[in-house]
């Protein structure tokens, strides 16, 4: 990994953590006295936590594309990467057809 990268990935994995603190102290004050605050306050941090848990995960699976360790392909970073922008999602249309359809085979 580069250096920016490097940093990039420990903010983000130092965000992730404090976000899960604050997420867990939400939901222990919530249980002693639920509030529609802090039912909305959960949710919010539950949904930045599974955003920097995605970004996490696509810094890992950006550098292990580079170097070349990508045994599975995941299609949505694949396309946010711009490696395959002709890549379907599995079990699409068009993969069946092309299934459906084989080529024959040259003798």
């Amino acid at each position: 990994m580069k250096g920016s990268t490097w940093v990039f990935a420990i903010i983000t994995f130092g965000a992730a953590i404090v976000t899960f603190s604050r997420g867990y102290n939400e939901v222990v004050r919530y249980l002693e006295r639920p509030t529609p605050e802090g039912l909305l306050s959960i949710v919010l941090l539950l949904g930045l936590l599974v955003f920097l848990l995605a970004v996490m995960g696509f810094i890992m699976y950006a550098v292990d594309r580079r170097v070349g360790n990508v045994k599975n392909k995941v299609f949505v970073f694949e396309r946010l990467l711009g490696y395959s922008k002709d890549a379907v999602l599995p079990g699409s249309l068009k993969d069946a057809a092309a299934r459906a359809s084989p080529q024959e085979e040259k003798k």
